[in-house]
């Protein structure tokens, strides 16, 4: 799936979304002047009244202050265990919950699981369902998946 689709993936370590921090060598001040010499720029481009222009750079703006806010997000220090394993962080709870389901599976039963990382829901799951307001708009097999277009996939589902 293409990138612009798909979600941000919360990594466990020490940085858990990529990219998140300046280049090493970025200071603080230097950032500062690269924004505020962007801004001049971006209010240059827009004197015209460029109402598609304003709103991408307000797009932009705003990807920025989620970005500036989230490295307070990923702060999990302050949780305790129970609460870090519940949110995926501890890799030994997240791989003995993954057999659990891998064996509850086996035994023929169904097994529900959302996820954002497709990779896992690979390794768990046989078939894949896409809920539309309550109903499953689309049902295939991970082959079936892989023979056509994943965002044509999601696009029929989102369409029934």
């Amino acid at each position: 799936m293409p990138a612009a689709y798909q979600g941000t993936v919360f990594r466990s370590g020490a940085s858990p979304i990529l990219n998140l921090r300046p280049p090493e060598g970025m200071t603080a001040q230097r950032q500062r002047h690269t924004l505020d010499f962007l801004q001049k720029m971006n209010e240059m481009d827009t004197l015209d009244g460029d109402s598609e222009m304003a709103a991408r750079i307000s797009s932009y703006e705003l990807a920025f202050r989620m970005q500036s806010e989230a490295t307070g997000l990923v702060n999990f220090s302050d949780e305790t265990s129970t609460t870090r394993a519940l949110y995926g962080l501890d890799q030994d709870a997240s791989s003995m919950l993954d057999e659990v389901l891998k064996t509850v599976a086996a035994k023929g039963r169904t097994v529900v699981m959302t996820s954002h990382d497709l990779a896992r829901a690979e390794d768990l799951a046989t078939r894949f369902d896409i809920l539309s307001r309550g109903v499953i708009s689309a049902s295939a097999s991970l082959t079936e998946l892989k023979k056509t277009n994943l965002l044509t996939f999601y696009k029929q589902a989102l369409a029934a």
